[in-house]
């Protein structure tokens, strides 16, 4: 979706969008360069790629949804069904570091301080809505959600840009041979893809008992 196009939640980016999405520079920790599109490949044969676009990286929400993610989807589980996921933020690299060690993310963390992979992935609400529905993955009332953005800027320790705090992501789904199947753009602050949903796309068993 372009920033032109009119914003679609569920729309498969076309195949000039996913292009100029594979061109697209992220960095890692160190502050190394990657193309977005090495991140849809994945990294067994006949695998499936899964990419989370998150908020800045003090956000809370997001900070919840992760830890959910890290909990119900391990790197063991995702290496037996030879799925690769990846995360991308949209603050400086120089907070990955502290971000992951903060929630013990075993995910591989990128940066797209440009928020150009966000914009040409169609994910182009900037907002602050919260939306009417609390999701799965909050742990806290908003209130104390705040409060651990808040702390999250002091126990990371950095003086770096966190990222646009309207901003908001999604998540895409890639096929062994790169292309995608399946994605969700989040409408508010708290609108990351339901993890049934999720596992259902990339071919995990149900994160939840019936």
């Amino acid at each position: 979706m372009t920033a032109n196009a009119a914003f679609s939640k569920t729309a498969l980016p076309t195949p000039q969008e996913l292009e100029a999405a594979r061109q697209v520079p992220v960095h890692d920790s160190k502050g190394g360069k990657v193309l977005l599109g090495s991140l849809f490949e994945p990294d067994q044969i006949g695998g499936t790629a899964v990419v989370v676009f998150i908020r800045h990286f003090l956000c809370g929400l997001c900070q919840d949804y992760l830890s959910m993610l890290s909990s119900k989807f391990p790197p063991s589980l995702l290496e037996q069904h030879k799925i690769r996921l990846s995360v991308v933020g949209c603050g400086d690299y120089k907070m990955i570091d502290s971000y992951r060690d903060h929630l013990s993310c075993p995910y591989p963390i990128y940066s797209d301080e440009s928020k150009k992979a966000y914009e040409v992935l169609g994910m182009t609400k900037r907002t602050f809505d919260l939306g009417d529905t609390t999701p799965e993955y909050q742990k806290k009332g908003m209130g104390s959600t705040v409060w651990t953005s808040i702390g999250s800027f002091f126990k990371m320790g950095k003086l770096a840009n966190p990222g646009d705090s309207k901003q908001i992501g999604g998540e895409f789904v890639f096929s062994s041979s790169g292309q995608p199947t399946w994605c969700h753009r989040m409408e508010n602050t708290r609108d990351h893809a339901p993890l049934r949903d999720l596992a259902q796309a990339s071919g995990l068993p149900p994160p939840f008992s019936p």
